[in-house]
């Protein structure tokens, strides 16, 4: 008989929705746009245009085909394919980064590590909730440093944003350096051993938050890109519900 699955109840759920819209924001943007897999077999692997582009293509239809799954507890290997893939295309994404690439599959963390927590049963050594610890750590901790570095996309949202007319380059600059102390304390925080709902409440909020901005300063077209990051704000999201004082176990 199958184990039961180590997360349950509406963290579960929340898990859940977090490996299903890390796999339909990656299948859509590789559908519509070509993927960071594709590229690196052309381009680095001398394959054929031909086998590259099926292979990616048949990956994307895939992971569409496994997102409604993700929310039966018992579709571990669904769950297992969709990590699979997910890490190939953070390993990719950081073969291929022009700059900040040792941060790219830290970056990607909540997308190929959600899924792998569903797969988890209650016995397994590494607990779930300690690799949702990790996953968030490291997004967070992996944009904080690229806040500090002074990513350029970044001081444009900032300066994209209602008041950032009024801000200027050099307090967009500041401000970022602040959100990226933030992120670095946050990541910090949330492997405390002693569970911290409030941290967890703000990762979910600021994670779903600058989601959200990919649409706000990309239009509508640009939809792709703030689903496949809406993960980074629901694996925290998951941590909240766990952590609920109505949770028998809070402990990890």
């Amino acid at each position: 008989m199958m184990p039961p699955p180590a997360i349950h109840g509406p963290a579960r759920t929340a898990l859940a929705a977090a490996a299903a819209v890390a796999c339909v924001g990656t299948a859509v943007r590789q559908l519509l746009y070509g993927g960071p897999v594709f590229s690196w077999l052309y381009f680095e692997a001398d394959w054929t245009e031909f086998w590259a582009l099926r292979i990616e293509r048949g990956a994307s239809f895939a992971l569409l085909a496994l997102a409604p799954l993700l929310f039966w507890p018992r579709a571990r290997a669904a769950a297992a394919l969709a990590s699979a893939w997910l890490f190939a295309v953070a390993l990719c994404t950081s073969a291929l980064a022009a700059r900040h690439e040792v941060l790219q599959l830290p970056a990607q963390a909540t997308r190929w590590l959600a899924p792998l927590a569903l797969v988890l049963p209650l016995t397994a050594r590494l607990p779930a909730r300690w690799l949702l610890r990790v996953a968030a750590a490291a997004v967070f901790a992996a944009h904080g440093v690229e806040a500090l570095l002074g990513e350029p996309l970044f001081v444009d949202y900032l300066l994209g944003l209602p008041a950032g007319s009024t801000l200027g380059q050099k307090w967009a600059e500041a401000l970022l350096r602040l959100i990226g102390g933030v992120d670095l304390l946050a990541a910090a925080c949330i492997l405390l051993p002693k569970p911290i709902r409030l941290c967890a409440a703000w990762m979910a909020l600021w994670g779903l938050a600058t989601a959200t901005l990919r649409v706000v300063f990309g239009g509508w077209g640009a939809w792709p890109e703030t689903v496949v990051r809406l993960a980074n704000g629901l694996v925290p999201l998951a941590l909240w519900l766990l952590w609920s004082p109505r949770q028998k176990d809070a402990s990890c």
